[in-house]
């Protein structure tokens, strides 16, 4: 009896690591743990936890699980400024097939953030709004406005610290309407602040340490954040004391958690706080400190945008080098039908010779069958540019990348005038190569009219083209 209830156990215990989760719990842990372990600054026990899921997923043959696991992988490898594995994960989760618009709108707005960090702004924003497309199709109301609220407050990042402040008011502004969360609000605090709304400002601030003492699990970088928009608005009262205690103490939560923008950021505000408060000795000291991580975060910067670029020039090299494979060999296809069909038909005439009635007959048939074919080339074409076009009026990612299958050598022609031409300004020539007004463009890639007239103007300095130049004629006749 007793030998009979050790094998049981055994069994069960077995049976039991065969199979430790289910989808619901994989889920749960995906979604919830992950968010724990990610806010707490746990990251090496959150990599470990998705890893470990992912292979669990893969064991089950759950797909949805698989490709959550990924997104995870490449949201903290971001979170640390591992952009090649964080890209590498998005890349392993896009090649799955899955009908989840909650996880599509999740991988466009982590290759957002990966593209704000490579200073690629224009393919961020691209990539942030088709997240914003996709997430609005989710049904499920919460998940809605939760993603929703992570991709506008994702977006603003692009607009931080430029001239572009409006913007950066706008999208956190629709980041706390969809999710209302203690960064944002602060966030948005700050902006007021920087205004001199003072009271506004004091509003989001108190809404921002509300939401922040409700959490479940409070974020020391979610307080380095309260703590730097407190300083801010300090600053704005012009209590510059009490502002720098604010900035000094997020400054050491940013050094704890090795937020290398967040340290940049602050060295620059507590510089300024003492040149205020006449403390030049102090003001040069943070001024040098902020000089030195600017340059040190301005060379890693660099060589990752290096390193992305040559790697985006590898790829279309490979895919035009393949692409002109194909071209050789229905090129050569088409030569030896041709000539094949010649001597056949030299052939026949020779065999029918006597036969003029018949050969003229055959001729006829001939001609008309060219014909046939003529047409039906044009049907193929009329139907392919209406895919191309189609494409481009639905935004599609793929657009610019079918186009290149059909007009090979339209972007080649480009990019040997400037090699510097950036994906974004591919996809504006080869629009305008497609006979799409300035307005259509705008009106397809969700943008302001006067934005394609601009790019269209830097495009002509790039590409030496003229004033007096037809901007559509150079690229029809390219």
């Amino acid at each position: 009896m007793k030998a009979a209830l050790i094998c049981l156990f055994i069994l069960c215990s077995v049976f039991h690591n065969a199979q430790r989760y289910s989808s619901a719990e994989i889920d749960s842990l995906l979604e919830w743990k992950h968010y724990e372990l990610r806010i707490s600054g746990r990251h090496k026990e959150a990599i470990n936890l998705n890893k470990q899921l992912l292979m669990e997923s893969k064991k089950m043959k759950y797909t949805k699980g698989e490709v959550w696991a990924y997104i995870n992988l490449g949201n903290l490898y971001c979170t640390l400024g591992e952009n090649e594995k964080s890209i590498y994960c998005l890349q392993l989760a896009e090649s799955i097939e899955i009908d989840d618009d909650f996880l599509k709108s999740l991988i466009y707005t982590e290759y957002g953030r990966n593209y704000n960090i490579l200073r690629l702004i224009d393919k961020s924003n691209e990539n942030y709004d088709q997240s914003i497309r996709l997430a609005k199709r989710i049904k499920d109301n919460n998940k809605r406005r939760r993603l929703l609220g992570y991709s506008y407050a994702s977006k603003a990042d692009n607009f931080e610290g430029t001239k572009m402040q409006d913007s950066l008011f706008f999208y956190l502004k629709k980041a706390y309407e969809n999710g209302k969360g203690p960064i944002t609000a602060a966030r948005i605090s700050g902006c007021f602040s920087f205004r001199n709304s003072i009271d506004s400002a004091e509003f989001y601030l108190k809404e921002a340490n509300k939401l922040f003492n409700s959490g479940v699990t409070p974020s020391l970088y979610n307080k380095s954040i309260l703590l730097l928009n407190q300083g801010i608005l300090l600053s704005a009262k012009k209590d510059y004391r009490r502002a720098l205690e604010s900035y000094e103490k997020s400054l050491t939560i940013m050094e704890k958690l090795k937020k290398q923008d967040g340290r940049k950021s602050l060295y620059k505000l507590i510089s300024d706080t003492h040149k205020l408060l006449n403390n030049r000795e102090k003001s040069n000291e943070y001024l040098e400190k902020y000089s030195s991580l600017k340059d040190s975060l301005d060379i890693v910067e660099r060589k990752l945008i290096e390193v992305s670029v040559d790697k985006f020039i590898n790829k279309k090299e490979k895919e035009n080098n393949e692409n002109k494979n194909k071209l050789y060999i229905i090129i050569t296809s088409i030569l030896l039908l041709f000539v094949f069909s010649f001597f056949l038909g030299c052939w026949k005439f020779k065999k029918n010779n006597l036969q003029k009635e018949t050969l003229l007959q055959q001729k006829e048939d001939i001609i008309n069958q060219k014909e046939e074919e003529t047409v039906e080339l044009k049907q193929r074409m009329d139907t392919v540019f209406g895919e191309i076009a189609s494409l481009a009026k639905q935004n599609d990612p793929l657009f610019l990348y079918r186009f290149q299958e059909v007009y090979p050598d339209f972007c080649n022609k480009l990019l040997e005038i400037n090699p510097k031409l950036v994906n974004s300004e591919l996809h504006l020539c080869a629009m305008t190569r497609l006979n799409f007004s300035s307005k259509d463009i705008a009106k397809y890639t969700f943008v302001q009219y006067k934005t394609v007239e601009m790019r269209k103007y830097r495009l002509r300095k790039k590409l030496g083209i003229s004033a007096d130049e037809n901007f559509y004629m150079f690229m029809k006749n390219l």
